[in-house]
């Protein structure tokens, strides 16, 4: 049951990867039509904005058809994509080979037989400002498989460090091998990003994405561009 439930959770959040909007679409653009189980390689032919549809031509077998801006992703939504379906068979592999441990209440010390992980230990987050200036930092993480949490904001002095943690002493921590981040300095004149379309608090920003090390801090490093 536990698996199942994390298997659709997993399947929602391919199906709601962060979609392109229409107005920042250009013809020869190569972007990917999510799917469930695999995103398809496509390149931008036409734009009607009128009827909010684009054309694209398929890379894999040049069939072309008219999709909703909202289905198209850009290339690193596409890998967070497959990384959240590589951990979602991770998690079904692991409870095929000890179904026990993905029983709903199950309590491994209820249980004389040698129970092995199936998780790795959460990386936390550190943000590493090498600017003199102060920077807000917003991030979309992968709390636990499949359930993905966008928060913010945490200031960052300048010329320091700090882990993201919340106000409770509890620390943004993932298992998963990405992330996407967004940063800006107060006043706005500087900002860290890709066009990766998130809603932190009532604002759209464009995130990035970057890579998590597994069971080590995963640190972003933000460099000023005159430094």
């Amino acid at each position: 049951m536990r698996a199942l439930v994390l298997l659709t959770a997993a399947a929602f959040f391919v199906a709601q990867a962060y979609g392109a909007e229409i107005r920042d679409l250009a013809i020869g653009d190569k972007l990917y039509v999510q799917g469930m189980l695999s995103d398809e390689p496509v390149y931008v032919l036409d734009v009607d904005s009128q009827r909010h549809l684009v054309k694209v031509r398929s890379a894999e077998d040049g069939n072309t058809i008219w999709v909703k801006p909202e289905s198209l992703i850009y290339r690193d939504a596409s890998q967070a994509n497959d990384a959240g379906r590589t951990a979602i068979v991770a998690v079904l592999i692991a409870c095929l080979v000890a179904p026990d441990a993905c029983k709903e209440g199950h309590n491994p010390s209820q249980s004389t037989a040698q129970q092995t992980p199936v998780t790795s230990v959460p990386s936390k987050f550190r943000v590493i400002n090498q600017c003199s200036h102060d920077v807000r930092v917003a991030i979309a993480y992968d709390k636990a498989v499949g359930s993905w949490a966008t928060v913010g904001w945490w200031t960052i002095g300048a010329d320091s460090s700090q882990y993201l943690q919340f106000a409770d002493g509890s620390y943004a921590a993932t298992q998963n091998n990405a992330f996407y981040y967004y940063a800006e300095t107060p006043d706005g004149s500087m900002r860290w990003g890709a066009p990766n379309n998130v809603t932190v608090g009532g604002r759209t920003v464009g995130m990035a994405l970057a890579n998590a090390r597994k069971g080590l801090d995963s640190e972003l490093v933000l460099t000023c561009p005159e430094q």
